[in-house]
């Protein structure tokens, strides 16, 4: 009788650990960056606000991505700007994907595929993205895009903007790539 309750008790830690992780494991951080990082003189830059009120978590992501680009030399000066930042922050369900058709010849490109869920997952992800661009305001030029995104059950944009903050702008450091890169944290 003792034996058949431990492996009842055992049964049931196990299925409520499967569950469990459905809500907590890696993280899959998709970051791309592109462009040329101008020298650390030029790098004066004036923030584009989109028209309407900026939500608290844009306003959030405004300041954290000041301070990291503060962090690597460059300096808000909105009257000597060289350089106009544009930040876009954004939230979709992960079972739609986008695609993008090229004007040169037709053909679709996949820029996020739609995501399953993982087995006995409680609810259906969202993929959080954002993305960072500056623009060189001589020539319109863009010099820069740091992209992040990931996907996530149950963790909000507020706490995982963090981490988006920081990976959308380690492009600046090494421009040019595309990795995944893996964190623990709720899903």
């Amino acid at each position: 009788m003792l034996r058949t309750y431990a492996a009842r008790l055992s049964l049931a830690v196990s299925a409520g650990a499967m569950l469990m992780s459905g809500c907590s494991g890696p993280i899959a951080t998709r970051i791309a960056s592109e462009g040329r990082v101008p020298a650390q003189q030029e790098a004066r830059f004036m923030l584009l606000n989109a028209p309407g009120e900026s939500s608290s978590i844009e306003q959030r992501a405004q300041t954290m991505i000041i301070s990291g680009l503060n962090a690597r030399g460059w300096n808000q000066d909105n009257d000597n700007a060289n350089y106009a930042l544009s930040i876009s922050l954004s939230e979709r369900p992960a079972t739609i994907g986008i695609t993008a058709k090229s004007t040169d010849n037709n053909q679709s490109k996949v820029i996020s595929a739609p995501k399953k869920n993982k087995v006995l997952q409680s609810c259906d992800d969202v993929e959080q993205r954002l993305n960072i661009a500056l623009v060189r305001l001589s020539d319109g030029a863009r010099v820069f895009r740091g992209i992040a995104a990931e996907y996530h059950c149950k963790a909000g944009l507020e706490e995982t903007l963090p981490y988006l903050v920081n990976a959308a702008l380690s492009g600046l450091d090494n421009p040019g790539t595309n990795k995944v890169q893996e964190r623990e944290g709720r899903e």
